[in-house]
């Protein structure tokens, strides 16, 4: 055998059909030991992810009630990470200093996908259309610091006593500069300060701020770098090839290889294949190759939502979550905290650190000077100013690599910035309550606005385009007119995806641009908004449309839904319900659930009349529609919403009220005693009233019928309820009210059955039912002040009764009967101006 063939069989076994392969020649065994396995830089550097990812998690979920952002959790674990590299274990087998060069590679190469998702965020025109406060407030939160983090760097180099390099304050004055808007939104989202004028205005010079503090780094890379003229020359030249030449060639190739929302995964390859090859042309160019990453996303088209949101879709989490806290480890690797406490005392450290936190917050201060901005809030702004992300550590990274930045320099302000993040979001929760204005109007109910000239302000919400169809059926139904106008509000519900955090968007042009990447491809929103209007022109003018998206969390939208109700004033609030999950849905069973704890939750605190719509695909016009009324509050509002669609001619509606029989059917030997409390007597007379004024007003017309069914028990409810089935298309019922409907003889036996609460019984009933598979259901509340704690002030609605008054009863009867009377009347057009029946409370 020649000296080929002993090697062979050195290297290989063969034994029968089975060939065994040795990898190393040490290497006898069928399974390689962990020392061998850890020689090799894969298996090590997922080692190396999997130990940051279970150390920035349990360090997330310490701080997360301690209120601090993730980017502290990211460096404290570098920071931990780094303190464990002594131990001889750790310094063998996890983080080996042979593997520093694969993880920094990775870290650099996440560090350009980062920023070319942020660029992606990025709408140069959207800019200029941020007010002159949110600019005074981002130039001098810029100008200010900058000149204080350069005498701070020259205050450390007077402490320590140490030889400064002049290039180590550029950085540290840009670190000092910046402001992170992703993390702004998060702490004003957690602090319910989002909607709130501090919470825009701070949102709006963040994003100023962002922009420009990119600006000043590429400016300070260009400057540092020795050939200054020629690296600032080509920089520029190629930026301004990107805009000019290369974005109207991408938009060209996007609009011409991608038809609608058939964006494939080769699409994306292709895009994120130029995104490395930006970084290369950058760093040639002499900057940093994340600036490359940075201005591709910035030149992507800004009209091409549907392929920003896929890329994002498809890299974020990678990103964001797995491959950046690589980034944020290598910062605690080169962080010696050890050699800054020997070097650098801690009264220095804390007095940089109290310094630069005042530079941000004396811009404010200034500008509280010459705007009308009070300095409480203005004390707040800058503290949430102060707010830091990944760019300044980029800064102040890049510095230390260049060796601009010595060993004490750079632990000294990396420090200093994780503390200034850390002590942002508390203070402001401790210190800072938003002033927010109650409003206190009257017309909160559907019965208050039963009137001419008065509009229906109403708040329509929709989760998705499957949404609109029905939502448009029954604002078509309500029949707006000249003399009935109405004023909608059409708000597309996103649920919070991503790391940006919630927000309100006015859909607007300006707006629009501003805000369209944060959490939602802007194409669903835009057909949604596009229906609205449609349904607006059809109705030649008399229907007043604007569109709103809401993007948050579930477990905290339904505020964002009543703020906004407040705000416009609304009437009504329309909510869809889904009963259970259609065939081909592809939401869960957990997402519809988590859609009725918001409805429960907007039940319970509606600042007005509230609407649940189960939408079985039924068009209301030249339809049949059937309100059921067994008494309450609730009923009374759903009859007076009913009463509204009923004055379309091309509407019939049909007014079942259930009356209790004098004893019940299922013991005809009892003897009937009924005790009502005094609530439920006047309950009780209301309905006559309602309803003998409904029956008044409607005798003479043909599209409108009244029946009375006396009924014992449920059962009895039931079968009437099917004998009007037949051709409905829509059910309007009350929610009622549990101390009512649960004591009526009429639903006896159907609220033990009842599992959604936010329904009630009967729209419960209706919605598991099989006779109403087809019809869809609408449920009425009406807003009553004792339960959502508004201020009273309503007039012409239900007001709560004196039940030890007799006269109080009598004249309410008598208002009542006194209301339907003035419908008669002419009123001016113009009396929605909210100066006679608005007042702002603190």
């Amino acid at each position: 055998m020649n000296s080929s063939e002993y090697e062979f069989s050195d290297e290989f076994s063969v034994s029968g059909s089975r060939i065994k392969a040795c990898y190393y020649r040490n290497q006898t065994s069928n399974v390689a030991p962990l020392s061998i396995a850890l020689t090799s830089a894969l298996p090590t550097f997922i080692l190396q992810v999997m130990v940051v990812l279970l150390t920035s998690r349990i360090l997330l979920s310490i701080l997360r009630p301690l209120k601090q952002p993730s980017i502290v959790a990211y460096l404290l674990t570098g920071f931990v990470l780094s303190g464990l590299a002594p131990i001889p274990f750790f310094a063998n087998n996890v983080f080996p200093l042979k593997s520093v060069q694969v993880m920094e590679t990775f870290a650099n190469l996440a560090l350009v996908y980062y920023m070319f998702l942020v660029g992606l965020e990025v709408n140069v025109d959207s800019i200029m259309h941020c007010g002159r406060k949110a600019f005074a407030v981002a130039i001098l939160g810029i100008l200010i610091p900058l000149g204080i983090g350069l005498g701070l760097f020259f205050l450390l180099g007077h402490f320590t006593g140490i030889q400064n390099d002049t290039r180590g304050s550029m950085f540290w004055a840009v670190a000092f500069t910046a402001s992170n808007f992703p993390e702004v939104a998060g702490i004003l989202a957690d602090l319910k300060l989002l909607h709130s004028d501090i919470g825009r205005l701070a949102l709006s010079s963040s994003i100023i701020s962002d922009f420009c503090t990119w600006i000043l780094l590429v400016v300070t890379l260009s400057i540092v770098n020795s050939r200054t003229f020629f690296t600032i020359l080509n920089t520029l030249s190629f930026v301004l090839l990107c805009f000019i030449l290369v974005r109207p060639i991408i938009s060209m190739i996007i609009s011409n290889t991608i038809s609608g929302d058939d964006i494939k995964d080769n699409h994306i390859y292709f895009i994120l294949g130029w995104v490395v090859f930006f970084g290369l042309v950058f760093d040639a160019c002499g900057v940093h190759s994340f600036v490359g990453g940075f201005i591709f996303g910035v030149i992507m088209p800004p009209d091409e939502m549907e392929i920003k949101a896929k890329i994002t879709e498809k890299l974020e989490d990678f990103v964001s979550g797995i491959m950046l806290p690589l980034f944020f480890l290598m910062i605690g690797h080169k962080t010696n905290i050890i050699q800054m406490v020997r070097a650098a005392p801690w009264h220095a450290l804390l007095l940089i650190v109290a310094i630069s936190l005042a530079a941000k917050i004396l811009s404010t201060i200034l500008v509280c000077l010459f705007t009308d901005l009070k300095l409480k809030e203005g004390l707040a702004l800058g503290l949430l100013m102060n707010t830091k992300g990944v760019m300044p550590f980029i800064a102040i990274t890049t510095g230390v690599n260049i060796q601009a930045l010595n060993t004490i320099e750079f632990p000294v302000i990396a420090v200093s910035l994780i503390l200034m993040t850390a002590v942002v979001e508390p203070i402001i929760a401790a210190t800072y309550k938003s002033r927010r204005k109650l409003m206190r109007y009257k017309r909160r109910t559907i019965e208050s606005v039963f009137k001419p000239g008065t509009p229906f302000k109403v708040l329509a919400c929709v989760h998705s385009t499957s949404d609109v169809l029905g939502m448009i059926n029954l604002l078509e139904a309500s029949n707006a007119t000249k003399d009935f106008p109405i004023r909608l509000i059409g708000v597309h519900l996103v649920e919070l995806t991503r790391r940006a955090t919630a927000m309100l968007v006015v859909n607007d042009q300006c707006n629009r641009d501003i805000y369209t990447s944060f959490g939602c491809s802007n194409s669903e929103s835009d057909q949604i908004a596009d229906a609205f209007k449609s349904y607006s022109y059809r109705t030649e003018g008399v229907t007043n449309v604007q569109t709103i998206t809401i993007v948050s969390n579930y477990r905290s939208m339904h505020e964002d839904i009543c703020n906004l109700a407040q705000d416009s004033r609304a009437t009504l609030i329309i909510l869809p319900y889904y009963r259970s999950l259609l065939a081909g849905d592809a939401r869960s069973e957990d997402v519809i659930s988590t859609f009725h704890d918001m409805c429960r939750d907007v039940s319970a605190n509606a600042p007005c009349s509230l609407g649940l719509l189960i939408d079985r695909g039924a068009n209301y016009q030249d339809q049949r529609v059937v309100m059921l009324f067994v008494g309450g509050a609730d009923d009374r509002e759903a009859l007076a919403y009913a009463w509204r669609m009923a004055s379309s001619p091309s509407l019939k509606l049909t007014v079942v009220r259930f009356l209790p029989g004098i004893t019940p059917q299922d013991d005809p030997e009892s003897v009937p005693t009924i005790t009502m409390s005094l609530d439920e007597e006047n309950e009780k007379r209301l309905d006559e009233d309602c309803t003998y004024e409904f029956m008044w007003k409607t005798a003479e017309s043909e599209s409108i019928n009244y029946v009375e069914k006396v009924v014992n028990n449920g059962e009895e409810t039931l079968a009437a309820m099917r004998e009007h089935d037949l051709h409905c298309t829509l059910y309007i019922v009350g929610k009622g009210t549990h101390h009512i409907h649960s004591r009526s003889p009429v639903l006896m036996g159907l609220s033990d059955w009842s599992t959604n609460p936010e329904l009630g019984v009967l729209g419960d009933t209706l919605a598991s039912s099989s006779f109403a598979s087809r019809a869809s259901i609408l449920v009425v509340q009406q807003y009553a002040a004792e339960k959502s704690g508004s201020p009273e002030g309503e007039n012409g609605a239900e007001t709560a009764l004196n039940g030890s008054s007799t006269v109080a009863l009598q004249q309410q009867r008598s208002k009542r009967r006194d209301y339907f009377d003035r419908m008669d009347y002419d009123f001016d057009q113009n009396s929605d101006e909210e100066d006679d029946d608005t007042r702002l409370v603190s």
